[in-house]
């Protein structure tokens, strides 16, 4: 999902950057007061594809790379996306899943071949510490402009019954029980 560059920030809560260990790219965080003001600042492919059964809580927009027309070498825009979120509607699941769509994108952006990560332990550890360190900064930035006091009672993600049927496909796929 490409960026949409001019943002309308009357109804951003908050806005962060979450940076990569790989200078200098990085990403910009948004938090909006509700789905209309998420709707109107991300890429119109986001905005002219909503379902009326799926209710977007959050997303994940890549910047598109450009390539270097005389080598035909990737050149990365520093700004690699966006992430959007929705006040009272994210938790750490949706917080994770985001980045996780950031993280692929940014190891296949700068050609960091995820096969060979997954291959070797030593190429996972920065991968994961780099994940680990953007959740929990992520969350905790998120918490302190907008704490949902039900967060322990009540999910704040309302397709929560669509993501857990979406988890039983893939465990099923992979031979889980």
């Amino acid at each position: 999902m490409p960026v949409k560059r001019v943002k309308n920030m009357s109804k951003c809560i908050r806005q962060w950057t979450l940076k990569a260990t790989e200078r200098p790219y990085y990403w910009h965080v948004y938090l909006w007061e509700d789905t209309d003001a998420l709707y109107a600042n991300v890429g119109s492919d986001v905005a002219d594809n909503r379902s009326p059964n799926h209710t977007c809580n959050a997303c994940h927009c890549a910047v598109p790379t450009l390539v270097d027309q005389d080598t035909l070498q990737l050149v990365p825009d520093p700004k690699l996306g966006e992430l959007h979120f929705i006040k009272g509607k994210w938790d750490m699941e949706v917080v994770a899943h985001e980045l996780l769509h950031a993280m692929f994108h940014k190891l296949n952006t700068l050609c960091i071949c995820p096969k060979e990560v997954s291959e070797d332990i030593d190429k996972q550890e920065p991968v994961c510490y780099e994940f680990g360190r953007w959740a929990n900064d992520l969350y905790r930035k998120l918490w302190g402009a907008d704490p949902n006091p039900k967060w322990e009672k009540e999910p704040a993600d309302e397709c929560k019954k669509e993501r857990e049927s979406e988890v039983e496909y893939v465990r099923s796929g992979c031979g889980w029980t």
